[in-house]
């Protein structure tokens, strides 16, 4: 979030409104993304985007945890 995210976001989903980037694009896959986007929309707190952008990205994490153990 220190780091400019949120600017990041806000600027690619001004892009998706123009239309110049299709919303298949892969970043609108990028863990907490849709988090952060709701939150700049309005729909949902800060806290509360954050906090799902860190669920998502524990979850990935726990993902390929699992992935990696049993590849040994």
């Amino acid at each position: 979030m220190e780091q400019g995210v949120l600017d990041e976001v806000a600027d690619f989903d001004r892009r998706l409104s123009r239309d110049e980037i299709p919303e298949t694009a892969i970043l609108t896959r990028a863990l907490g993304f849709k988090a952060l986007r709701a939150f700049l929309r309005g729909d949902i707190g800060r806290d509360e985007a954050v906090a799902k952008a860190q669920l998502q990205t524990r979850q990935y994490a726990k993902r390929q945890l699992t992935w990696f153990r049993h590849q040994l």
